[in-house]
Formats: structure tokens, C-alpha cells, sequence
């Protein structure tokens, strides 16, 4: 079973614009992941997210067909004749086309990517692993970028420039025989690109990847224990989260290491994107923290997301 590849982007909220979109490109079936509900192929192409005022939108297309082709770091790859995404031999600029007449949506977006690479514990280099926590691998492509989005939506026009990223996971098996829960996100605050995981197994057993950027240069890549430690605020705000809780306001991250130094974010949920009842939340957010020993202190935005499982 192989989950999303997975290219993302909001706007600006603190100035009223509550644009997103987040495209994601499908191989797998309910069997493998049962939040989906293609029965007929392994192949789905989605847009989720908001318009400038906050309504949501979301369509998926089941092509019979596609391909991929890799180029060096980067690939090309057609999901049916209605989506499609292509990047540079590098990996550092990427695009991606939705054109289908009979959901009424068309339009591009590009990513310029500003951070490096990563795996989840650190630098992309021959024999890191890319397993996540057992049966879960995860590659992250661009973990920052400016995104430049252009799409028609039923007529309405969804145009912004922002944040953007693209990840990429997997598994070998059904994902929610895998996870019993995980907090995600990525974001920028400040002079620093962030990405975050802290997840559960179905036995309970914690893991970590931390990630934090700045000049280009990655300060912090671990999955060492405690590495990043995302735990929720606000509403039932109860940890591990059990599915039958309501979502929280919002999640507290310390980064045990950036630059020598604890890095503590308070992220603020401010969006729903994708609601999956008990199970499943994506949001977008705004960020705002700096360095425990008071050095530093800066605002951002964040797109997020939580399995309850």
C-alpha cells in the first residue's frame, strides 16, 4: 500500500485570507487505507481545502491509468489525463496541473522549495532509513517552499501565494493496524522551516521526527526519543488521544535541539480542511513561540493534522 504523495500550501490568515489547498496523489485501496473510497482502482487524485473566505471545497478524480517517471531527485508523474504534477532533475521546483471539466476545476500550483530535504532522522544519505515507526515510511521531499496557487473551483477563483511542502508515505499494510495515533504538521516561524511527527503504534509504543531549517541549512533532523514532543491544549485536550475525544485548540512543540537551545512553539488550529469525524483532522494554523531561555520569539502559519485511532 503506498499513501499520499502529498504537496500542500496555505495563505496568509492573520490578514484575513483563509486560502488552502493540499493535492493529493493516491495508489492504495480501502484495504490499505480505509479512510478512502475508491472500490474500483488504487488510484485517486484529490483537492482539498479553502477558499479565500473560508469555504471548503474537495473533489477527487479515479483515473484507470498512470505513470510515473523519475529523473535523477525528481519524477513526473500522470494520474489519468486530468492530474498530473512534474519537478526539476534537483527536486527544488515542482508543479502540478488539475484540469477536469466535469467537477469544474482547473489550474496549477508551483513549488519553489527553500529548505533541504529529509527522512525521518535526519539528512537524506545513502543507508538512512526511511521508516517512520514500524510498517510507516515517509520521505519529505520539500519540507518548505513558496507555493504559487492558480486553480478555478467551481467557478471560483483560488489565487494566493504562500507557504508550501511535499511529503511522500507508505506502508506494507493496513495503515490503521499501524497507527494508534499521530500529531503532524510543518510550518514556518520566523527565520526557521519546521517540520514535526510525534506518533503511536497500535501498541502504544512513541516515535519522533523533528526537523528544523533555517538559511537553507538544516539545525535540527532526529528521531531520537523525545526529539519533538507534540501534546495537545484546549478542548479535551487528553493524551494518548482516544478517537472518542473532541479535537483540541491546538498543540504545544518543544524541540529538544535547535541550535543548542529548546525550541517551544504553541500551534492554534484555525481552519478545519478535512474533518473524518472521531478519526481524522487537518487544519491549517498559526504558530507562535521561540527558544526557552527567552531568546527569540516569532509568528508563522502551519497546516496540521491528527489521526485518533
Amino acid at each position: 500500500m503506498a499513501l499520499p504523495l502529498v504537496l500542500a500550501s496555505l495563505s496568509k490568515l492573520t490578514e484575513g485570507d483563509l486560502s488552502s489547498v493540499v493535492a493529493t496523489f493516491y495508489t492504495a485501496s480501502p484495504a490499505g487505507f480505509a479512510a478512502l473510497s475508491n472500490t474500483t482502482t488504487i488510484l485517486e487524485a484529490s483537492l482539498t481545502g479553502t477558499l479565500a473566505d473560508g469555504s471548503p471545497f474537495s473533489f477527487s478524480i479515479f483515473p484507470a491509468e498512470a505513470s510515473v517517471v523519475a529523473e535523477i531527485d525528481g519524477s513526473t508523474g500522470y494520474w489519468g489525463p486530468s492530474a498530473s504534477w512534474s519537478s526539476s532533475p534537483d527536486a527544488k521546483h515542482w508543479t502540478i496541473h488539475f484540469n477536469s471539466s466535469s467537477d469544474n476545476v482547473s489550474g496549477s500550483m508551483t513549488l519553489t522549495s527553500l529548505a533541504p530535504p529529509h527522512l525521518p532522522c535526519g539528512a537524506v544519505k545513502s543507508g538512512a532509513t526511511e521508516m517512520l515507526m514500524p510498517h510507516i515510511g515517509w520521505a519529505n521531499a520539500v519540507p518548505d517552499a513558496v507555493a504559487h496557487v492558480h486553480f478555478h473551483i467551481n467557478g471560483t477563483e483560488l489565487a494566493f501565494t504562500g507557504p508550501g511542502y511535499h511529503d511522500k508515505n507508505w506502508g506494507d499494510r493496513q495503515f490503521f493496524e499501524s497507527v494508534g495515533s499521530w500529531y503532524w504538521g510543518h510550518g514556518r516561524l520566523g527565520p526557521y522551516s519546521i517540520v514535526w511527527f510525534d506518533a503511536r503504534t497500535e501498541t502504544g509504543v512513541e516515535h519522533f521526527s523533528a526537523y528544523v531549517a533555517k538559511d537553507g541549512k538544516i539545525v535540527t533532523g532526529s528521531c531520537a526519543n523525545g526529539s519533538v514532543v507534540a501534546r495537545p491544549w484546549g478542548g479535551e485536550d487528553m493524551y494518548p488521544p482516544p478517537a472518542t475525544t473532541q479535537n483540541p485548540d491546538g498543540f504545544e512543540l518543544r524541540f529538544a535541539d535547535v541550535e543548542g537551545r529548546e525550541l517551544v512553539v504553541n500551534v492554534t488550529t484555525a481552519v478545519t480542511l478535512v474533518d473524518f469525524g472521531a478519526v481524522y483532522e487537518r487544519w491549517t494554523g498559526t504558530l507562535e513561540g521561540g527558544f526557552l531561555d527567552g531568546k527569540g520569539h516569532w509568528k508563522g502559519l502551519a497546516l496540521l493534522e491528527e489521526f485518533k485511532i
